[in-house]
């Protein structure tokens, strides 16, 4: 195995492609009691073909399969990983999805689980059929997804990121077992999977359970596929500001920030885009906070999130605010850079990497840091300490940039005339 070593955050990941082609990322932690691995499968809810072959790809088809997937014809995966005493664990996003357990035992049984399920398709169309009922009552969306929602349609004109991860019921009652299969056939193939092992690991022994497993994924040829053609408009929004009624929700504002394509901000910033974009949720927060007053910092939520081109600030405030109050944060939207100062980013880049040098000690934190940063090409050590280089010309000429982008406000449960 290859060994990476990161002396500014103290750690080191080993690496190594199999002969059969599987991706593999150990992270061992000195005097670590568990062990938390996973199979990482790089297709997550935003959608990039509308058909494959001639089988339509309804928004859905990856959160629905990740739902099902551990009923296999034989057994189930998830109470056969509860046997070894093991906990399951699945998280799908825009761009990946992630099969992983945690134990505090033996982990190569629980590995053959994982990968068995991610390389052979054994769904029947009975277990498909029988589960639409309750994963689509599972899958309704919460309060807050509708105001995300929200923001997101009146963010986006095209874009599939401005789609609920789910699908609407007609998407998921439009889901069947030919779908999933040619979808599975289609990105669960050995080139998409990476198998991270975080925590109490022997790469001794990982090394020849490696050796001996050769994993033979038998799939048709890739047929011709339908791809989505972003042709999203980033010099406007469909709608700057809209309202929305909510039940037994209280009043709150929603802001949606929408960021140039990634690959144009990329060109830019290289890596340090990335690294830009996990300290900035921090920056904006603290930046209102500062300029509004809001009264508590749990009052103002702040997060990114991406999906293959696109990108977006989502910001939510609670309260009820006037017009004066939105148009105080457009006027700190538009000056950013004279808000936000040197002595600032190093206040906050402090913090944050505090904060976040400890995930290096914790299984479960290491192993999200890592299948969250391969998202952009990076080891996550290799993010942290990027973040931890960074200066404030860096951040300042980002911000800058960010001034001239656009933006939607939504007012949620707003009563009128106040």
């Amino acid at each position: 195995m290859h060994k990476l070593t990161f002396d500014g955050v103290k750690t080191a990941l080993y690496e190594e492609v199999t002969s059969y082609g599987l991706k593999v990322v150990i992270a061992p932690i000195e005097n670590s009691e568990i062990t938390v691995g996973g199979v990482y499968v790089a297709t997550g809810s935003l959608r990039h073909e509308e058909k494959i072959d001639k089988t339509k790809c309804p928004q859905g088809l990856a959160s629905y399969l990740s739902k099902i997937i551990h009923k296999a014809t034989n057994f189930d995966v998830k109470k056969k990983l509860e046997e070894l005493g093991a906990i399951y664990q699945v998280k799908c996003d825009y761009s990946s999805t992630v099969y992983s357990f945690v134990t505090s035992g033996e982990y190569q049984d629980a590995l053959d689980l994982l990968l068995g399920q991610c390389t052979n398709f054994s769904l029947t169309e009975d277990v498909v059929e029988s589960s639409k009922e309750s994963i689509i009552k599972e899958s309704m969306p919460t309060r807050n997804d509708l105001i995300r929602n929200e923001v997101l349609n009146n963010l986006y004109f095209s874009s599939h990121i401005k789609e609920l991860d789910n699908g609407t019921i007609d998407d998921m009652k439009d889901i069947h077992l030919s779908s999933l299969k040619k979808f599975f056939l289609n990105k669960y193939v050995l080139e998409n999977l990476t198998l991270f092992l975080v925590g109490k690991v022997d790469l001794k022994s990982i090394d020849e359970y490696l050796n001996t497993r050769k994993l033979i994924v038998d799939r048709k040829p890739v047929g011709k596929r339908e791809d989505y053609i972003n042709k999203e408009e980033y010099g406007q929004v469909v709608k700057p500001l809209s309202s929305l009624k909510v039940t037994d929700f209280k009043p709150c504002l929603a802001l949606g920030i929408k960021f140039l394509p990634r690959m144009e901000l990329y060109e830019r910033y290289g890596d340090n885009c990335f690294a830009i974009y996990q300290i900035l949720p921090l920056v904006f927060s603290y930046l209102l906070e500062k300029e509004l007053s809001v009264e508590t910092r749990d009052s103002i939520e702040c997060e990114l999130k991406e999906g293959g081109e696109d990108a977006y600030l989502y910001i939510t405030i609670k309260g009820q605010y006037d017009d004066a109050f939105i148009e105080k944060i457009k006027a700190t939207l538009m000056t950013l850079t004279k808000k936000f100062k040197r002595k600032d980013f190093k206040n906050l880049a402090k913090v944050f990497y505090a904060y976040h040098v400890k995930d290096f000690a914790s299984p479960q934190k290491y192993f999200d840091g890592l299948v969250n940063a391969i998202e952009n090409h990076m080891a996550y050590p290799s993010l942290i300490e990027r973040i931890h280089s960074l200066n404030y010309k860096h951040i300042k000429a980002f911000l800058k940039d960010m001034q001239a982008w656009i933006y939607s406000f939504v007012k949620v449960n707003y009563e009128e005339n106040i």
